[in-house]
């Protein structure tokens, strides 16, 4: 049983530590969120075009909690925010047994497998409140994610072409999918 929290060794003396974030955790995630849409042009919203204030923040981490429909992950180094992992499952009964799932790490520390030890956690965390299956969408030309998400267990599902239009351009999303036991 996956226990939170977690701490993984980070490159040689750093440590990342995987922990759930609850309402204490808003206004950080809000400054995460502000940050990582200025670093990469592959999230869903660019800069300033959505981040909930601080009380919606606040009411959707409580809501998480008390509806059980998921959990955000923070992913800490030497106390500093440089990851968020969300999964969040529908409360319709017909869907409740999926999950979407969305991943952010800071640009600064791309590549040195924070994602995966993120993912990895959720996943654990995501069999153990009975989620059968988890679902995102990923731009098309994003390979590293996509290879991320691949060796994570998941799965091309579809392609939704002209999904996302940044400054103007077209860009396709990929739908993938990992299935649970």
């Amino acid at each position: 049983m996956t226990r939170l929290p977690l701490r993984f060794a980070i490159g040689e003396a750093r440590f990342l530590t995987v922990a759930e974030a609850g309402p204490a955790d808003a206004a950080s995630l809000r400054s995460h969120a502000r940050q990582v849409a200025r670093e990469s042009d592959f999230l869903n919203a660019g800069p300033g075009e959505r981040v909930l204030t601080l009380q919606a923040q606040v009411a959707f981490l409580r809501r998480l909690r008390t509806n059980h429909t998921g959990f955000v992950l923070k992913g800490t180094i030497g106390g500093r925010l440089v990851a968020v992992l969300s999964l969040v499952r529908p409360s319709q009964p017909r869907l409740s047994h999926r999950s979407e799932f969305g991943l952010t790490v800071r640009a600064a520390h791309w590549g040195q497998g924070i994602g995966r030890r993120m993912g990895e956690a959720a996943i654990a965390l995501a069999a153990q409140h009975g989620l059968r299956k988890l679902n995102l969408r990923v731009r098309a030309d994003n390979r590293r994610a996509i290879e991320l998400y691949r060796t994570l267990g998941f799965v091309q599902e579809g392609r939704s072409p002209r999904s996302l239009c940044v400054r103007g351009r077209f860009f396709a999303e990929v739908m993938m999918g990992l299935c649970l036991n």
